[in-house]
């Protein structure tokens, strides 16, 4: 490589003590889903595992350590984390996970750290910012669109439309502005967090699929972008998916960017 690696910030997953799980029952566990791992090396970056801050090791010195931060996608987020009560007791969401994945947030925001927001991570940093979700979209606004299919999981694909003129839609000059993307997602973003632009919608039931925030092309404003489908699980030369390279690619030229 002819340049350093960046040092790319991955969000932790998060399993509970559980006494039903063959090994390590007692004990917490954090994670990280090993395509997002290639994904970052793939692209010639070097993936930093994040733990909670511990001891000496505060906020800042982690956040310190890593050149762009990846949010990672998983459990669904508790609805007290925008300040409303649980629809259903089958999805209580991870209020623990929250808390981390907001401070890491507003962390990098303040320290102008570029931050790629997959599913999950996508939804909490709207709600980082402000903004509110669906619980359910089969309860909350329902559609024909099927937005989770456990079986086909990564699988299950629908159509998207790009927004014209959006800063999201320019990371995709050459793309048509209708894309299939893959879905594994039962909650959405409700209301958009402000400082955000919408980038991609859902193409039949308008469910926001992708956003930026507003000013993140000049180095010295936070940047941040954030998809609600999985590019992780994309193969770099898919010809049915909207392609996950421009991703990756304006996560590293910002971090670039902040280097300079």
């Amino acid at each position: 490589m002819s340049q350093k690696p960046l040092r790319i910030g991955i969000s932790a997953c998060f399993l509970y003590p559980d006494s039903e799980r063959p090994y390590f029952y007692t004990k917490t566990l954090l994670y990280a889903e090993e395509s997002t791992l290639r994904w970052v090396m793939g692209a010639g970056g070097f993936p930093i595992f994040l733990p909670r801050p511990w001891g000496a090791f505060d906020l800042d010195m982690l956040v310190d350590q890593i050149d762009a931060l990846v949010l990672q996608g998983g459990s669904d987020v508790a609805p007290q984390s925008y300040n409303e009560q649980p629809i259903s007791e089958r999805w209580p969401g991870d209020p623990i996970r929250d808390e981390y994945d907001i401070a890491l947030i507003n962390k990098c925001i303040e320290k102008n750290v570029p931050i790629l927001a997959l599913c999950r991570g996508f939804q909490i940093l709207n709600v980082a910012l402000g903004g509110t979700l669906y619980q359910d979209l089969d309860i909350q606004n329902p559609s024909e669109t099927d937005h989770k299919d456990q079986d086909l999981y990564d699988g299950c694909h629908h159509k998207a439309t790009l927004i014209e003129g959006s800063d999201f839609a320019k990371l995709y000059p050459s793309s048509s502005d209708i894309c299939t993307i893959n879905s594994i997602h039962h909650q959405a973003v409700k209301d958009l967090a402000p400082g955000l632009e919408i980038g991609c919608l859902s193409k039949d039931d308008d469910i926001i699929e992708a956003f930026v925030l507003k000013g993140g092309e000049d180095p010295s404003k936070p940047f941040a972008v954030g998809v609600q489908w999985h590019p992780e699980f994309i193969e770099d030369n898919d010809p049915n998916l909207l392609p996950r390279k421009p991703l990756m690619d304006a996560l590293f030229e910002a971090a670039r960017a902040r280097q300079s």
